[in-house]
């Protein structure tokens, strides 16, 4: 094993083994029941706390595990990756399972291993430990050092790939996992822990839940709130604001805001609207940085997973803080917006550590804000008489960092998290209720004239909390109650249905739980921030999102029928970005196909980042007539036009599904003549279609017609199996592609490429040129408008591949074609 740990461990020159265990572990991941057995080792080791001194023989084993090889713990090992004997103390254990199972998901810049393009063609990878003016030096994977004429390196890359080999779960069994896991989480650094840093083992949860990891490498997050079509967004302090979709953390950020994130101030809460995405606004509250350090809500206005440039219209626009003095004045910010039963939007806003303002009702410091959707201050809020201006908004006053509250949801109570004082505290929300802080300390009150808590405990910190829905997948004990986490303790507590001032626990073993939040569903999502405040120790991408459910309560999407595999079956879709029309959706771990139902062909191709590589729309007088774009367009302009989107020139065609299974999805296409028939098998790996009828007179052609990357851009390339080195767009191909016949087309802003694969080779001619700058077209058996393809069954594939290296796309495409479910029978 090379570990690591969100860092690839930056070892060695790519050998020959080493490739091929690559390409093994990947093609073994794409079945079931590697996923399978994947899941099942994250949650053995998520939830069971293994033996440190057993997983630390592991770790020092040279046989099967060989992280020895690499790292160093403790002095011992080899010191050519990072010097893990800290690991345990900045990571915690979804980060550590993901970093042993996952090791290429995410990898922390500066710790990337480099490719070495060199003159000869060769590709080799390694950390640069050494160059000057006339040699480089690397470190390959056993850390033998090679030294490399700059005179002979073509190219240095960044590497998206770990050098450290998958498949670990074909090593050990899963309690020794978990033992190495967890001898991994007691490498800490020496002292007393800070705040809620402590916190380590197993997590404990009540019998019949599971908790699984859906998101990692989140960088201090603070908030999340969670959509009705299952988005999840996630508040990053720094300022970005993240989506997480499909079980996946989206590259690019729905937007990125100026704060000031100094301490506790940032990107600090998040909401939508009501009836998102059909009314597409999401709310934040955000410290901005200028003029002054302020709080301010704003609405941004949703396009896809991205706000619209130029969307942000600004609700409510906060004090200056310097103004407040405090201790820490960059601290107790509060942040927490949501919408409340009433349709009025409320927002919870901290004293900046200064006490006084809390009772102060000419600033917002310390109060409970509620105004309209627009911005507006409705009139009926309590203090609307006697205040002006923007300070119309108090709702609530007294409160000393209102870090969180949620509302019910069929009730609409309102409970707030207040963070302690000497206790802290769980208070109803009541309009025009005073709390009493810093007037009278936290705890129970006999002051009538203020509200005392429903529920308080010692001083920690309260943090997030949420309602549960009355979901049939969750117990009943549980459905309607509030649960409520703590970032010390690394807790989560349910308020007790009878006795509200009672409480019980429900999960344990959480290190810094910041949010939570429930989906429709019941499924409850956690926000582990795992990192204190913005300061000289602050840690990066160590945050993480883990989703808690019940055993039987698996996500479903009825008319979607869902694999294990992770590919998802949508009978009945639209294409939004190709007019709506009807459409088959195919959602699997790598890619999204839309099948147009009529025109029978691929009118969208998105990847993990949700970019489009078949979308093209033609300028007005582009001469481009209709929407040229998509795969196959195998009969063009004989016998009719079929297999392509729906566009001017293509007539209908007959589609039927013929097959929905675990690890493949089958969908028959017949011309409207009859003269022609195909069939597309979508595999969680990539997409087949066969052409298996053809008039005995004719001949066809197979085209990508596409956009890399989403758009068409001067940096981007295509390769082949012969011409290894990328060529740009403008280079055309004229000629038969070498065996084996395939083509990718890359992006140099992506680490994926596009492939097309044909299995059978030929000495057919195969043409490429990029039309008008905004769209490539490539076709198997074309030479001009010419066709030459002439026997069926013959079949093509085309994917995405997690790689822009030549030699690794070989290699993988060479294990695809040995694979069983590419042999595609004729039907």
């Amino acid at each position: 094993m090379r570990f690591s740990i969100h860092i690839p461990l930056v070892l060695g020159a790519v050998a020959g083994s080493i490739v091929a265990t690559l390409t093994h572990a990947s093609a073994q991941s794409a079945q079931p029941s590697a996923a399978d057995r994947l899941s099942a080792y994250a949650r053995h080791a998520l939830t069971h706390p293994g033996n440190a001194e057993r997983g630390r023989k592991l770790f020092f084993e040279p046989q099967r595990t060989k992280c020895a090889i690499c790292h160093q713990v403790g002095g011992e090992g080899n010191a050519v990756g990072p010097d893990l004997s800290k690991i345990g103390g900045k990571f915690d254990r979804p980060h550590l399972i993901e970093s042993l199972l996952e090791p290429s998901r995410q990898i922390v810049e500066g710790y990337r291993a480099s490719l070495l393009v060199m003159a000869d063609g060769q590709v080799v990878t390694g950390m640069i430990r050494e160059r000057n003016t006339e040699t480089l030096t690397l470190v390959d994977v056993e850390g033998k050092s090679h030294k490399h004429p700059l005179s002979e390196v073509e190219g240095i890359h960044a590497s998206p790939v770990s050098l450290m080999p998958e498949g670990l779960a074909e090593l050990l069994s899963v309690a020794e996992f978990t033992d190495l896991i967890a001898f991994l989480e007691t490498l800490r650094p020496g002292g007393k822990p800070k705040f809620g840093a402590g916190t380590r083992g197993p997590l404990q949860l009540p019998a019949g839940f599971e908790v699984e990891t859906v998101a990692t490498g989140l960088t201090g997050c603070t908030a999340l709130e969670t959509t009705r079509d299952g988005r999840i967004f996630v508040c990053e302090q720094t300022g970005t604001l993240r989506v997480v979709k499909d079980g996946r953390l989206l590259d690019e950020p729905f937007v990125t805001l100026p704060v000031d994130d100094t301490w506790e101030r940032g990107l600090i809460g998040v909401t939508v609207h009501s009836q998102f995405p059909k009314t597409p606004y999401v709310y934040v509250c955000y410290v901005a940085r200028e003029p002054f350090p302020h709080h301010r809500v704003s609405r941004f206005t949703a396009e896809g997973d991205r706000a619209i440039p130029g969307s942000e219209k600004i609700l409510l626009q906060g004090d200056d803080q310097c103004q407040f003095g405090g201790n820490v004045p960059a601290g107790h910010q509060g942040g927490a917006i949501h919408f409340g039963r009433d349709g009025q939007l409320y927002i919870g806003i901290g004293e900046n550590t200064a006490g006084t303002p809390a009772q102060d009702l000419a600033t917002l410091q310390g109060k409970i804000l509620r105004i309209a959707p627009d911005g507006s201050i409705p009139s009926d809020n309590p203090f609307y008489a006697e205040t002006t201006g923007k300070y119309r908004a108090i709702w609530a006053l007294g409160c000393r960092n209102p870090f969180t509250f949620a509302v019910h949801p069929e009730q609409g109570d309102l409970l707030i998290n207040d963070v302690g004082g000497k206790f802290e505290e769980i208070n109803p929300g009541i309009a025009g209720a005073n709390y009493g802080w810093p007037t009278i300390e936290h705890g129970p009150t006999e002051d009538s004239r203020y509200v005392g808590p429903v529920y308080h405990y010692s001083q920690a910190s309260i943090s997030g909390g949420d309602f549960s829905p009355s979901a049939d997948a969750l117990p009943a004990r549980y459905q309607g109650r509030f649960f409520f986490a703590d970032f010390v303790h690394g807790w989560i507590r349910v308020l007790s249905r009878k006795a509200p001032w009672e409480a019980e626990e429900f999960a344990s073993g959480l290190r810094r739980p910041v949010d939570l939040r429930f989906d429709g569903e019941g499924n409850l999502y956690v926000l582990l921030r795992n990192a204190w405040v913005i300061d000289d120790k602050f840690a990066p991408q160590t945050g993480s999102l883990l989703r808690i459910r019940t055993a039987s309560n698996q996500p479903t999407s009825t008319p979607e029928t869902r694999a294990r595999s992770g590919m998802q079956f949508t009978e009945d879709a639209l294409d939004a970005s190709a007019d709506h029309l009807p459409a088959y959706k195919i959602e699997t771990p790598v890619a999204t196909y839309y099948l147009e139902k009529s025109g029978a062909g691929l009118s969208s191709m998105l990847d993990r980042e949700g970019k489009d590589w078949l979308g093209f729309h033609p300028r007005p007088g582009s001469g481009s007539a209709g929407e040229y774009r998509g795969f196959p367009n195998a009969v063009h302009q004989q016998a009719g036009n079929y297999f392509h989107p729906k566009n001017q020139a293509t007539d209908p065609a007959k589609t039927t599904v013929n097959h929905v299974g675990k690890d493949r999805v089958t969908i028959l296409a017949e011309a409207g003549n009859g003269l022609w028939a195909g069939r597309y098998d979508f595999f969680p790996t990539h997409c087949t279609f066969t052409m298996t009828r053809m008039p005995p007179d004719k001949k066809y052609w197979i085209l990508y017609e596409g956009t890399p990357g989403g758009k068409c851009d001067a940096d981007d390339w295509w390769i082949t199996f012969a011409l290894v080195k990328k060529r740009p767009l403008a280079e055309n191909h004229e000629q038969d592609l070498d065996a084996p016949e395939w083509i990718a087309f890359g992006d140099a802003k992506c680490d994926r490429v596009l492939y097309l694969y044909s299995y059978k080779d030929d000495a057919h001619p195969d043409y490429f040129y990029e039309m008008q700058r905004n769209m490539t077209v490539f076709g198997f058996g074309r030479a001009g408008l010419r066709k030459y393809l002439d026997r069926v069954p013959r079949s093509f594939s085309i994917g995405f591949l997690e790689t822009t290296d030549p030699e690794e796309m070989h290699q993988k495409l060479t294990s695809l074609m040995e694979q069983a479910n590419t042999r595609v029978p004729a039907r």
